[in-house]
């Protein structure tokens, strides 16, 4: 049936969803479904994909169309093409229908006697199938009557039916069972059913088909081994059978009745499938598997049985199916793409290696397949093709490639055939053919062939495979590094790598790269200096300059001209260069290898040497007997040689070749040997590699290092002897800035200039330890001031900065030059050599190099490998003989062969020849150093084709050099006199003019004949709508000529037929007539444009008319009111235009400019318009996308577009530009990627000349992001393209669209504008609306799920909106700006970093109203009527433009350029602004009265340059409200009422109400309420104050109080039947942090007095004075909460606000502010949200807020605020991570956070140093993580890193972490850190709270007695000794009831039911306080003197 023919009706989409994967179901305008064909050639069902019609569909191709196994099977069977059944494998029981005998079939057999089939299905010793009638028919093995019921036999020999079945659906078969899936979606079921199996509710064997029970609305069935599951129509999954490994998803045991079990992670499941001893379920949801995984197959990193179903997440397309094999899975997705995990023995990945256990899902090596199925320890799959592909086991033919050998590479299986086209696999290297009745395929070579890729030549078939050799790409340009081919138009074209850095970190010196040679210059900057105190502050680390101050400047002069500076560089002239000279820059081999590796001249990577294993990067392992170009790699930098590997960095890329058996290459896993450099993936932002046997170690960005490949010997550094081909972290190395690596042992420079090494330790190579193995890290013994490291095969080497080396290992022959042949375990020094800067080593002897260029060489000579012309081993260091030209530069060395460079650039080496070693061309031994032949011999080598460049060989080595001035052609017919330049053929464009000044956009185009035609533009549209006029163009002038018609009246009916577009005019219709008058006057129109007088303009004030930044960009421009432009920020790629690549941190002119009308910054490129429509770019040119035409060099100064004409407006993103033209169309060039350009074409070649967008007219508007771009057109539609990753462009899954799409949703749009991967939009109306990306919560919907639909953002009036990388900032009509999303770096300028997921006021100056807002990447700039220009956000580059690179949260004013103090005027009445020296200045002033325009704000007044207010007191006069806060409505204040308390005493018999005079909570008893109680339990209403009893006569209860001032919580006792605090005494709380010196107490008046150490103003009374009494803290009130930190304090009022005081130098008290000044009053936390709890702790404070969110801000160096970073200082709040949202307790103190959950899981982040956080042994843990904890723990607390969990039910305590001085209270102690619980001994009493000093832990029972345990060396533990006590006893000193206690440092405080606090220890800084100080410690509980004025 047509997908249209039905007209269902609709509201929404979800009523049209038609279960077909093959359609996109949606709701029409007209409430009829429509269902449109899409994902054409998806996999839609097993060997089916999506076709054209939006149908699934059987393939039709190649020979089968579907396959199964058992995942415990030996046997394959698949339904062929003309339905029939062919099977293969084992067949010792007739499973494969061969009924003639019982041998195995190693080749697919056509089972006799069936047609018409449509699915089969096999079991692991028989097999079914299904015919499209609905029957079914078995053979195979029969025991259990599992095949043919009425069948007696054993075995079943031939296909049979099975009778009684009728209309089945489907068929599902496990070890010895069967079951049908009938028609009425029930099942039957015969055979084996000893497990239970079968769901009948028994174990007993079932001989005919039998329903099962209550099973119905079946959607899916499966069974394998001994079980059974089905999905139902209701979503869940229904298992029976076996469950010994979960795999039926019961808890334990075996289920022989079907049990719901729906899997909660995917809800709505549609599929099952069975595996052995695992179940898969899923639905288009996902998938997600339970069951065995002892070999990984869940995929999730574990070998851990998923009791849990586990989520399936391989790919970010959906999944289309999944199969099981044995102890592994297999997933499809919609795609075609194969991911495997688990069990891979024999390779059944087809990853031409094996693996025991893969217990994370990878790729397998099988290629695009519609099927796939698993057996035993093999797989196969059906290919689009209809090929079948298998790997792995075949001892039994399961393969079915007529052979019994095992493969773990993918193998064609033999089908069945008729004619050879059925056996056609789409290769054209095989030759197919059908040979009785089987299909075979025969690898050819020598073909030519295509591989699909236009960047290879001479394709040809080579064993099978079609293998092009790899172009060679050169730019030219010396300066670019890693030039890579692309393809353009179908054509390969040479893109320019990256731009080789030079910065000598001279802040005094212009640094460029001269593209010819590449060399750095560093021209000195005149008049530079750089003042000094020190020579030491003249440092510039260039060991090439000598650095002095002089008179307080810094003098730089060149030093040590010639000397080594860097491998194969020398000084000159300052500068650390090569000499550029012969063919090599850097060579390299290992110390057991015998190849080595050169990078030359021309930047190519060459090798000699052995070629086994692909070392040598050759399509051969043939050996090369001279250097060798490695075909596919250029612009190479770096180099590094293994045994029999090799890696190079290009691009800023690291690649590696040959030896991949363990992974050793970086591709992420291991396999067969790789003759092409394969990019390195399994570590990142690697900044050098080492290598050594069969294992390569990265040097990472962060300092550490990753090890991946052979883990034998510890060499991989992991803490084992494992080999992964993912990386591994080398434990315990950090702040590394060099490594080494040999042949199984490696090390680690770090920056302290100490070493660390691992793995191999014979003869003592990297310790001084026995073993001989170490796996993890040692510090190298002697290693100080190291320089640079090396070694040799059993021994390491470093050299100092003093120019010494030393040795440690193997010295069997002498090679440490000690004539004693000892192994040396202490560090030798190298004697002979002096002044040594390099040290190599091979197998057993050793080169040195000094700075001077000289060599000394000492070991084993028996190859000549010393170079001394002779072979006699010498024990000592000598000097070699060298017979090549030059100084040498470096030096390396193999196995039994040594090189070095010169700085000739030639290459000379001496040793052992057999393998090519000594690159001459020959395999004898040299003696001496001998020079290495080049890799060019004349200039015909080197010949490239290029007329614009002369090529010669010199040296070895090929050079092109530039040629200008000749004649050439660039193949354009539209350019003239084409001509060489540097290099480059160029032509000039030819002019284009149709003499018609009416058309505009004259183009030139090249005719049918190559010859250049003139195309007329688009003629001059003159209709000015008005109907009163005769509209024309005059040809010559090219004007509009509007003549009035006269006594013509222009009529309307409605005010909107008056409309004139105008919206600074009010348009209306009076009486027939139009009527226009001057309207809103100061909104804003148009960019940086207001109303005024009816007319949309700047104001013409200041310096700024027009701003401009990119959402992927870090600069801004803007539009000068004179006509020019400027620009400031990141100054990369020469984006600023003023001639320079540098940074600029104020606006700066761009280069020649004038008449300009518009400016525009893109991501690293930048465009302006002038008044003559010329378009003008600068910057980045990478991709053409400076519009010159051609691809390449930057610009630092503006440049003519030369392809484009016409233009009106740009836009523009990264690496690419648009144009809107005059005739409304729109051209786009630069980098095509993904779509960008909107030309149509699917490729991603770069088009530097221009195309069209496709389609597009009448735009009035474009806009470009970051990989997409928008146009606006007349109608106000929307149309965009390009990516569509986060479904900007809309809600679709299609991922880039190639050219434009609409954006339906988007009418009437007056403008387009948005973040990276967004787009937004302005309706007229004045509504705003976001798609895309929500990451960040930039949608501003409180969410951050991405959306394809619209979302309506809550702004009125919004004139305009602009987006930054991850934000958006709308601006309304009156000036306003408002901001949500990313805020990380301040660029929403709220005043704090937190991000903001709803839309909030930017808070602008004091008086500023904004007329334009833009954004760059993490910063936002404005621009006010006054035409000023102020910033927020990121500065790193200088984007502020204030001349600083501090980040700020609220706007800072760029220091625009003036000539008069008026153009600075910036509205801010709160600075003086000043023009000095051409540049604005505003100096803040500190007084005087202005405005905040806050009307919750009085006694406005200047405070650092800002107008600051003072908030407004707000009472809504309900005391049952908390957090009462101003609101601002209608412009007035209003007092919004807070939070409401909560009065539920959960008891059914009281009405509970909250009295709003007082606040108290009332409980009145509702007469005649019974709650049936039996007896006093029945009662207990969980108020412990109260005494509950039953009365069983009425059923009635009674609640009476307990005694007043009962012990009822931690600070609480009974009043009056309810627990509170206490209303007794003085203090009613208590508070101080275990690793403090002072202490406070909440007074019953709600203050807070203070006492103890005061050094940082902690006690908050004004000085710095220590307080041996309560001090009251000045100015707080109505405070509910104290929290504690070391140094600083915190107080909690009742409106939610927290005040703070004391240290403040990592930003703990919460106002913004890191300083060293310390605050000694309380101060308002500005930064931190509204809160109902606060916490302190060491130097941090956290709060939670009203919705129950966490967050903290302070130090956290070590992980203690939880945010997942380790940034020592924090000023703002950051959100705790990795908390789950059901705690139900938590305890912040010293320096760790812990919190509880409702389930009691224990969560736990923080310094880990002791194991109180985490048993791991990591010592920080940034995220709240889950930690071991005794189950029913109802309290935790304890001391600074020791920690205690009560359960208060039991009585019991348990206790971890630093047991030093016997905490914990197991009786003993231990400097071993406690790493899990222990039970504490000694407690008799029920805990009820946990707490602790320093080292001492106090326990608090619900008697009101006191437990302590740990250091008692200053009394504190209150029984009066000293010794420490190591196991918890009653403390005797304190004899009184006490409802808190808590420790800090050596002294413990305690607060009694009568309000008196009492303390004895430590008393130096007065902490007992009891008016005095004392050295001497107090024994006994002293009572501290209550503070005066205190009620």
């Amino acid at each position: 049936m047509p997908l249209k023919a039905c007209a269902a009706k609709c509201e929404a989409e979800t009523d049209c969803y038609d279960s077909n994967p093959c359609t996109v179901d949606a709701c029409g305008k007209d409430g009829v479904c429509v269902w449109t064909p899409a994902k054409t050639g998806s996999v839609c069902g097993d060997g089916e994909v999506c076709n054209k019609s939006g149908q699934c569909s059987v393939l039709t191709d190649g020979w089968a169309r579907q396959i199964s196994s058992d995942a415990h099977g030996y046997h394959y069977c698949a339904v062929t093409v003309d339905a029939t059944v062919a099977c293969w494998g084992r067949n010792n029981y007739f499973q494969t229908g061969y009924g003639l005998g019982t041998g195995n079939r190693s080749t697919p057999y056509v089972v006799p006697g069936l047609t018409k089939i449509k699915a089969v299905e096999t079991g692991r010793f028989h097999s079914c199938a299904l015919s499209s009638v609905g029957e079914v028919y078995c053979w195979g093995r029969n025991n259990a009557r599992q095949s043919v019921p009425s069948a007696t036999a054993s075995n079943v020999a031939k296909a049979t039916k099975v009778a009684g079945l009728l209309g089945v659906r489907g068929v599902a078969a496990g070890h010895d069972f069967t079951c049908a899936h009938l028609s009425d979606r029930r099942v039957s079921c015969w055979g084996a059913n000893s497990e239970g199996q079968q769901g009948h509710g028994d174990t007993t064997m079932v001989s005919k088909p039998k329903i099962v029970a209550g099973l119905t609305g079946v959607l899916s069935l499966s069974g394998d081994s001994n079980h059974l599951c089905a999905v139902r129509s209701d979503g869940g999954l229904w298992c029976a059978g076996m469950n010994v490994d979960y795999q039926t998803h019961q808890t334990s045991g075996q289920k022989m009745v079907f049990t719901k079990r729906g899997g909660p992670q995917i809800p709505s499941l549609s599929a099952v499938v069975a595996g052995f001893k695992t179940t898969c379920a899923g639905s288009a949801n996902g998938w997600a598997c339970v069951g065995n995984s002892l070999h990984g197959a869940m995929g999730d990193g574990s070998t851990t049985d998923a009791v849990s179903p586990a989520a399936v997440n391989v790919s970010a397309q959906p999944l289309a199916d999944m199969a099981t094999g044995y102890y592994a899975h297999f997933a499809l997705t919609s795609g075609g793409d194969v991911w495997g995990a688990g069990h891979d023995s024999y390779g059944a990945f087809g990853l031409a290696n094996t693996a025991t256990t893969r217990s994370n899902y990878v790729i397998t090596g099988y290629g695009k397949a519609v099927d796939v199925d698993g057996g035993y320890r093999n797989a196969c799959v059906l290919s689009p093709a209809g090929a079948v592909f298998c790997s792995g086991y075949n001892a039994y033919g399961g393969l079915g490639n007529g052979s019994t050998t095992s493969s773990n590479v993918p193998v064609a299986v033999m089908g069945p055939c008729t004619s050879a086209s059925q056996c056609a696999d789409g290769n054209p290297c095989t030759l197919d053919a059908c040979a009785g009745g089987s299909c075979s395929w025969k690898a050819s070579s020598g073909a030519k062939c295509d591989d699909g890729d236009a960047c290879t030549d001479a394709d040809s078939c080579s064993a099978g495979q079609c293998i092009g050799k790899a172009v060679i790409c050169d730019d030219k340009n010396a300066c670019t590094l890693g030039d890579k081919c692309a393809v353009q138009a179908g054509s390969p074209v040479c893109v320019a790598g990256v731009k080789k850095k030079c910065d000598d970190g001279d802040k005094c010196s212009a640094d460029s790269c001269d593209v010819t040679t590449g060399a750095c210059e560093f021209k000195p900057i005149d008049g530079c200096t750089i003042p000094c105190t020190t020579s030491g502050d003249c440092d510039d680390k260039n060991s090439c300059t000598s650095n002095t101050c002089v008179a307080g400047t810094c003098q730089k002069a060149s030093a040590n001209n010639g000397y080594l500076c860097d491998a194969g560089k020398v000084c000159k002239n300052g500068g650390c260069v090569g000499s550029g000279k012969g063919w090599a820059t850097l060579i390299a081999s290992n110390t057991y290898a015998a190849h080595a590796c050169a990078i030359g001249t021309d930047t190519k990577l060459y090798c000699w040497g052995s070629g086994s294993d692909y070392r040598t990067g050759q399509v051969s392992t043939a050996t090369l007997k001279t250097p060798k170009a490695v075909p596919g790699i250029s612009g190479v930098t770096d180099l590094a040689v293994g045994y029999s590997h090799t890696c190079a960095q290009a691009g800023g890329t690291w690649w590696c070749f040959g030896d991949n058996f363990y992974g050793a290459l970086g591709t992420g896993t291991p396999g067969s040997d790789q003759p092409q450099p394969q990019e390195v993936k399994a570590a990142t932002n690697v900044v050098d590699m080492a290598l050594g046997h069969r294992f390569s170690c990265a040097l990472l960005a962060s300092g550490k290092v990753n090890c991946f490949g052979y883990g034998a010997a510890g060499r991989l550094g992991n803490g084992g002897t494992s080999s992964f081909s993912k990386a591994v972290e080398v434990k315990g190395v950090a702040n590394a800035t060099a490594i080494w690596a040999g042949y199984d042992h490696a090390c680690a420079r770090l920056a302290d200039g100490t070493a660390m090494c691992w793995g191999s330790n014979q003869a003592f190579a990297i310790s001084t330890s026995p073993s001989t193995t170490l796996s993890t890290p040692v510090v190298k013994a002697g290693a100080k001031g190291v320089q640079r490291l090396a070694g040799y095969y059993s021994g390491t080497c470093w050299t100092t900065v003093t120019g010494k080396a030393f040795c440690t290992g193997d010295n069997d022959h002498g090679q440490l030059g000690s004539q004693a042949p000892t192994d040396q375990s202490a560090p030798l020094e190298l004697l002979g050599p002096s002044d040594v800067f390099h040290v190599e080593g091979g197998g057993n002897h050793l080169v040195a190099l000094n700075g001077a260029g000289k060599v000394w060489v000492a070991g084993l000579n028996n190859d000549g490998q010393l170079g001394t012309n002779n072979k006699t081993t010498s024990t000592k260091f000598v000097a070699p003989v060298i017979a090549a030209p030059g100084q040498p530069v470096q030096v390396a060395a193999g196995n039994t062969f040594t090189c070095l460079l010169t700085d000739e650039g030639q290459v000379a080496c001496t040793g052992n020849g057999s393998k090519g070693q000594q690159g001459d061309g020959a395999t004898a031994d040299d003696i001496v150093f001998s020079l290495v032949g080049g890799p060019c011999a004349s200039g015909e080598d080197c010949y490239d084709g290029d007329p614009c460049t002369t090529d010669t060989c010199g040296a070895g080595a090929c050079n092109f050099a530039p040629k200008s001035g000749e004649s050439c052609s660039d193949g354009l017919a539209c350019t003239t006199k084409d001509a060489c330049t540097s290099g480059i053929c160029k032509g000039t464009p030819v002019v284009c003019d149709d003499n018609n000044a009416c058309t505009v956009g004259d183009a030139c185009h090249e005719g049918k004949d190559s010859e250049a035609v003139c195309v007329a533009g688009k003629k001059t549209d003159c209709d000015d709508d008005n109907t009163c006029t005769n509209d024309s163009c005059n040809t010559s002038t090219g004007g509009c000529e509007n003549a009035v018609i006269p006594g013509c009246v222009q009529g309307c009916k409605a005010d909107s037929d008056c409309e004139d577009g105008n919206m600074c005019t009010a348009d209306a219709c009076f009486s027939g007539k139009c009527a226009t008058q001057a309207d809103f006057d100061g909104f804003v129109c148009d960019e940086g444009k207001t109303c005024s007088g009816g007319a949309c303009s700047g104001s013409g004030k200041g310096w700024a008319a027009k701003i401009s930044g990119s959402p992927f960009g870090q600069h801004f421009c803007a539009l000068h009111v004179d006509g020019t432009a400027w620009c400031w920020g990141n100054g990369g790629d020469g984006r600023l235009g003023d001639g320079s690549t540098q940074s600029n941190l104020k606006p700066n002119k761009v280069s020649a400019l004038k008449d300009l009308v518009d400016v525009y910054a893109f991501h690293r490129h930048s465009c302006a318009l002038d008044k003559a429509g010329t378009a003008w770019c600068w910057g980045d040119n990478t991709y053409g996308q400076l519009g010159l035409g051609a691809t390449g060099q930057d610009s630092t100064t503006p440049e003519a577009v030369t392809v484009v004409s016409g233009v009106i407006e740009l836009a523009g993103g990264r690496f690419y530009t648009c144009a809107l033209r005059k005739a409304g169309t729109v051209t786009c060039w630069g980098y095509g990627h993904h779509g960008r350009l909107g030309s149509g074409a699917t490729s991603s070649a770069n088009v530097p000349k221009g195309v069209p967008v496709k389609g597009l007219t009448d735009v009035v508007h474009i806009h470009g992001f970051t990989d997409h771009a928008c146009a606006t057109k007349k109608d106000g539609t929307i149309w965009c393209w390009g990516e569509n990753d986060d479904r900007p462009l809309g809600d679709t899954a299609t991922s880039r669209f190639y050219s434009p799409v609409q954006k339906t949703e988007a009418k009437g749009a007056a403008g387009v504008d948005g973040a990276r991967d967004n787009v937004c939009w302005v309706q007229i109306g004045s509504n705003l609306s976001c798609t895309g990306d929500n990451d960040n919560g930039q949608l501003g919907n409180n969410s951050t799920a991405d959306s394809g639909t619209p979302v309506v953002a809550p702004v009125e009036a919004v004139a305009a909106v602009s987006g930054g990388h991850d934000h958006h900032l709308a601006l309304t009509a009156d000036g306003k700006v408002w901001a949500v999303g990313d805020n990380d770096r301040g660029q929403l300028g709220i005043g704090t970093k937190m991000d903001s997921h709803a839309w909030v006021p930017s808070q602008l100056p004091a008086g500023v109203s904004a007329v334009q807002v833009d954004a760059a990447r993490d910063t936002t700039c404005v621009l006010t009527a006054e035409g000023q220009v102020h910033c927020v956000g990121g500065a790193f580059y200088g984007q502020l433009g204030s001349g600083s690179t501090t980040d700020v949260v609220t706007y800072a004013t760029v220091q625009g350029p003036c000539t008069a103090d008026t153009q600075c005027n910036d509205a801010n009445p709160c600075t003086q602004d000043l023009c000095t020296s051409g540049a604005c200045a505003f100096i803040a002033l500190t007084k005087g009265t202005c405005s905040d325009n806050n009307p919750c704000t009085i006694s406005d007044a200047c405070a650092g340059g800002q107008c600051v207010g003072k908030l407004v007191a707000c009472d809504d006069k309900n005391a049952c409200t908390v957090g009462d806060t101003c609101e601002v409505k209608s412009n007035n204040a209003v007092c919004a009422p807070g939070k409401p308390l909560a009065c539920n005493d959960g008891f059914p018999c009281t009405a509970d109400s909250c009295d709003a005079l007082s606040g108290a909570c009332k409980f009145t008893p509702v007469n005649d309420c019974l709650i049936g109680c039996q007896k006093d339990a029945d009662c207990d209403n969980g108020d412990f104050c109260t005494m509950d009893s039953c009365d069983p006569g009425t059923g009635g209860c009674t609640q009476a109080p307990q005694p007043n001032g009962l012990l009822c919580a931690e600070g609480g006792v009974c009043h009056s039947g309810k627990c509170g605090p206490m209303s007794v005494g003085w203090a009613k709380d208590i508070e101080a942090d275990p690793s403090g010196r002072h202490i406070c107490a909440l007074t019953q008046d709600n203050t807070v007095a203070c006492w103890g150490y005061n050094s940082d103003g902690q006690i908050g009374n004004g000085s710095k004075i220590n307080a041996t009494k309560p001090v009251v803290v000045n100015g707080l009130t109505n405070v509910q909460q104290i929290a504690l930190g070391e140094s600083h304090t915190c107080g909690l009022n009742d409106k939610g606000q927290l005040y703070c005081w004391g240290h403040r130098s990592y930003g703990q008290l919460g106002d913004g502010v890191a300083s060293m000044t310390d605050q000694t009053t309380p101060k308002l936390a500005s930064t931190v949200p509204m809160i109902a709890k606060v916490w302190a702790g060491h130097h941090r404070t956290c709060g939670m807020d009203l919705s129950g969110k966490l967050w903290c801000w302070g130090y956290g160096a070590q992980g203690e605020r939880g945010d997942n970073t380790t940034t020592t200082t924090q000023p703002t709040p950051v959100a705790v991570q990795g908390l789950p949202s059901n705690i139900a307790r938590l305890d912040i103190r010293a320096r760790r956070g812990c919190a509880q959950t409702t389930g009691e899981d224990l969560y736990c982040w923080g310094y880990n140093s002791h194991r109180d956080v985490s048993a791991t042994s990591a010592s920080n843990i940034g995220v709240a993580t889950k930690r071991s904890a005794p189950a029913g723990v109802s309290l935790f607390g304890g001391s600074t890193f020791s920690q205690c969990a009560g359960i208060q039910s039991k009585g019991q305590l348990y206790c971890w972490g630093d047991n030093s001085d016997g905490q914990l209270g197991t009786g003993t102690s231990s400097v071993t850190a406690v790493s899990e619980p222990v039970v504490a001994k000694g407690l008799t009493s029920k805990p009820l709270a946990i707490n602790g000093g320093g080292d001492h832990i106090i326990i608090l029972t619900t008697s009101g007695t006191l437990f302590t345990s740990g250091d008692s060396a200053d009394l504190q533990t209150g029984n009066g000794s000293s010794t420490d006590q190591q196991g918890f006893a009653l403390a005797t000193k304190f004899t009184l009831s006490y409802v808190k206690a808590l420790g800090f440092q050596n002294t413990t405080c305690a607060l009694t039911t009568e309000g008196q606090v009492y303390c004895l220890g430590n008393n130096v800084y007065g902490a007992i306080g009891s008016g005095t100080s004392s050295s001497a410690d107090v024994s006994d509980a002293t009572k501290v003197v209550a503070p005066i004025g205190v009620k």
